[in-house]
């Protein structure tokens, strides 16, 4: 069995502006600690895998902050997605299994969201390499994009389980 959880990314938030967003929202969730101009949200809805509840709660982010919301999810290390929206409106959703992803329009989006520097290329190469499990893929995009190390294969329910209780950024989280 495969790893399984979903994340939230949003751009040019704090912790404390995403906890009061989820908060409004009556969202459970848990907010890690800021790293450089992104923040993520581990949703317990969205962490049942249904995108619907990724996609509304992404759209919701990023209409009322303005800015940049990537949702991710891995479902049984068989699949990522990536699902990015900016300014309240969707851009672009890109799905990863074993062979790479065939639609990489959004590589130039994800670099924009989380690392403008970022090379386009490697993200792509990244995104279309085989991989026989996505959370290695979801490991790659993460050092080219400079995403925390730790946040890779974390998810709510993850968190709720005391999987990141031994890592130093667990101090940060703040749950609503």
């Amino acid at each position: 069995m495969g790893n399984f959880y979903t994340q939230l990314w949003v751009t040019d938030s704090s912790t404390e502006a995403c906890a009061e967003l989820m908060k409004s929202l009556g969202r459970r969730s848990v907010i890690g600690p800021s790293h450089r101009h992104l923040t993520p949200i581990f949703d317990s809805a969205s962490d049942q895998q249904d995108l619907r509840e990724i996609d509304s709660l992404a759209l919701t982010a990023s209409k009322e902050t303005g800015k940049w919301a990537i949702g991710i999810l891995n479902h049984d290390d068989d699949h990522l997605l990536l699902r990015i929206f900016h300014n309240g409106e969707e851009r672009e959703h890109m799905a990863a299994g074993f062979f790479g992803c065939l639609d990489t329009a959004g590589s130039r989006d994800l670099c924009s969201a989380f690392r403008p520097k970022a090379s386009e290329l490697l993200v792509t190469l990244a995104l279309i390499r085989p991989r026989l499990f996505q959370i290695g893929r979801h490991a790659r995009l993460a050092r080219i994009l400079d995403i925390p190390e730790w946040s890779v294969g974390a998810g709510y329910r993850y968190i709720q389980r005391g999987e990141l209780d031994d890592c130093p950024e667990a101090a940060g989280f703040v749950r609503t």
